[in-house]
């Protein structure tokens, strides 16, 4: 089993729509990059998220 986590962030308790859509565009990249480095570390294709 490989496990992989990126590094935490922090989100400001009053942050507005738009802080909180730029954090969101931040984890969901990251957990693609994950994704796609266990992909590869595992012998499988790069997914998708790189392919665009």
């Amino acid at each position: 089993m490989i496990i992989d986590f990126g590094e935490p962030f922090r989100i400001a308790a009053d942050a507005d729509d738009a802080e909180m859509e730029i954090m969101r565009l931040r984890a969901e990249q990251s957990l693609n990059d994950m994704t796609d480095n266990l992909d590869r570390i595992c012998g499988y294709a790069v997914s998708m998220s790189k392919a665009k």
